[in-house]
């Protein structure tokens, strides 16, 4: 029986448990597998010669959609599950390492360098941004392809004080739902954002309760300006630059996706 509260503060207090590395795996791969709008634009801008290298490749959605046998592609990652999950639909033409993108280690160079999905943003200080890019440009020779996806946040939202909020479900393989929840707050002497993103479980079913996850983490919040800055100082030319991969222009005032290639 649902107990019906008189008041908002009568209700208990949310508790969310902290979400294991599995699960997460698990909801990336159930919000985002099915997404290709992204890969079919890299695999337009990339070259279709030579070794990719990418970086932040998760359960690797992206390597698998570009690699061919003349691009074959190494995916780096910090996350042992998710590379689990890259290796056990690994395609031929695709090879998986654990390593951090702020301290790359490789003796060859590539052809080209993917940078996906905001993934340079999880690097929250400076430094580490440009230790990053110095070892790419280090890894490509001179004339080669550094191709990126960067979150800019949006002038309004750095005006606020207090947290967004947005919500998204999903519908379980299995059956009930899953509710994603994510919160936002733009600290603005470290131009960071604190992200929470909450995961609701809801089974549908009298007989296995509901459970809730949550996980709290921290990414990079710098304008575009700052960004193509730190990338002109560790040597990489602006090529291109697109607002969305529709190919819209960039707007500094309204985008708050950055996609960019270099050289």
């Amino acid at each position: 029986m649902v107990k019906i509260y008189n008041d908002y503060d009568e209700e208990p207090e949310d508790f969310f448990h902290p979400l294991p590395a599995p699960l997460s795996c698990d909801f990336y791969d159930l919000e985002m597998n099915s997404y290709r709008e992204d890969s079919l634009f890299w695999n337009s801008v990339l070259p279709h010669r030579g070794p990719i290298l990418e970086l932040g490749c998760g359960s690797g959605r992206i390597s698998r959609q570009i690699s061919s046998p003349t691009r074959p592609v190494v995916g780096i990652d910090l996350s042992m599950d998710m590379l689990y999950l890259a290796k056990l639909r690994q395609d031929p033409f695709c090879s998986y390492l654990c390593m951090d993108m702020g301290q790359l280690a490789f003796n060859s160079r590539f052809e080209s360098i993917l940078i996906p999905y905001n993934t340079l943003n999880l690097l929250t200080s400076r430094t580490q941004i440009s230790s990053c890019l110095d070892d790419c440009r280090s890894l490509l020779s001179r004339g080669n392809t550094l191709a990126v996806q960067l979150y800019i946040p949006s002038v309004d939202f750095c005006q606020k004080k207090k947290k967004t909020f947005q919500f998204q479900m999903f519908n379980r393989p299995g059956g009930g739902r899953i509710i994603k929840e994510i919160l936002k707050l733009y600290q603005p002497d470290e131009q960071l954002i604190e992200i929470e993103e909450r995961f609701r479980i809801r089974p549908m079913s009298p007989d296995t309760p509901n459970r809730d996850y949550n996980t709290i983490y921290q990414i990079q919040g710098l304008a575009g300006e700052q960004w193509l800055s730190m990338f002109k100082e560790s040597g990489f030319t602006l090529q291109k630059s697109f607002g969305d991969f529709r190919a819209s222009p960039f707007i500094p005032s309204e985008s708050t996706s950055f996609i960019a290639v270099f050289n």
